[in-house]
């Protein structure tokens, strides 16, 4: 037997539409993965826990900070050096997790004693966003 004309006709629209359904989602998946990746990251909190704000100077989003927005987090987490190291000693944070968040604190206060080093700009208690 035969197709009818109709037949194919039918199946040649359900092909299409069931094409550009597929089209359609996979353009919307496209679009949500670009939209994603150009979320702006938001800052954590300054008074966050001290594995949180390590985790935080250990990771890109804190890299992308300009330095006037680094610098109210490296004076939390250099008042912090104990909790820090409980945390290396407990596990809770990576090595290099430690040596980030150590180091960022060492340059805030090496930036408070140097005199060539002073810092430019108010210190403020929470970055702008």
């Amino acid at each position: 037997m035969a197709a009818t004309p109709a037949a194919a006709r039918t199946t040649r629209r359900s092909a299409k539409l069931r094409n550009g359904i597929i089209l359609g989602s996979l353009l919307l998946l496209a679009g949500t993965v670009v939209a994603w990746q150009l979320k702006p990251a938001q800052p954590k909190p300054l008074n966050s826990d001290t594995i949180t704000l390590a985790k935080y100077f250990a990771s890109s989003d804190f890299q992308d900070l300009d330095e006037v927005q680094k610098r109210p987090y490296r004076e939390v987490i250099r008042s912090k050096n104990k909790e820090l190291a409980q945390a290396l000693a407990n596990g809770k944070i990576t090595r290099a997790e430690y040596d980030e968040a150590y180091l960022n604190g060492w340059l805030a206060r090496t930036v408070r004693t140097s005199p060539t080093l002073k810092p430019r700009g108010k210190i403020r208690s929470s970055p702008e966003v």
